[in-house]
């Protein structure tokens, strides 16, 4: 690779984290993994610097937004987003079990890495993994929370076949 091509490749991933991207979706549009994104960093550490300075200033310019758009009371929700995300531990809706929405996210992420790691056979993992986000659901829904469409997908029960058979998930 040219170094003007991997100049072109750094400024993109540069502009796309000051627009509010995250790194892995920088790195999938100059057609990098993640990996090869940590390997240019780990050569470049001023590279790091600007990567780093643009997140923060995406950051910065939306927290200026927020805070501009919360000194109108009619819009009371934008104080309301801020200080949930913000001091989640004080602010943030509970479930009845007194979960954050955030905490309910990041067990529910951990107890799959373990479904995945300790695991092995595909079924069992598959109805565990199901079970995981059908529970997410319920404490989402407690805590008046939206649940992203990929975990609802994998609580959606398997569909029958066209000639009425048993779907896995049936069969046992």
């Amino acid at each position: 690779m040219s170094d003007e091509n991997l100049k072109d490749q750094q400024e993109t991933v540069r502009t796309m984290l000051a627009m509010g991207c995250d790194r892995e979706m920088a790195a999938k549009a100059v057609g990098w993994t993640v990996k090869r994104l940590r390997q240019v960093l780990k050569s470049d550490p001023e590279f790091e610097q600007v990567l780093l300075r643009a997140e923060g200033q995406a950051e910065f310019l939306r927290m200026k937004l927020l805070h501009a758009a919360s000194k109108d009371e009619k819009n009371w929700r934008a104080a309301t987003w801020w200080l949930e995300r913000r001091a989640q531990k004080r602010y943030s809706r509970r479930t009845a079990k007194g979960l954050t929405t955030a905490e309910i996210q990041e067990l529910i992420d951990e107890l799959v890495e373990i479904v995945f790691r300790e695991v092995t056979r595909e079924d069992d993992r598959e109805r565990l993994v199901t079970s995981l986000a059908a529970l997410a659901i319920t404490l989402e829904q407690e805590a008046g929370g939206v649940l992203p469409k990929s975990v609802l997908a994998l609580a959606e029960p398997e569909p029958k076949d066209i000639a009425g058979s048993e779907s896995k998930e049936d069969a046992r």
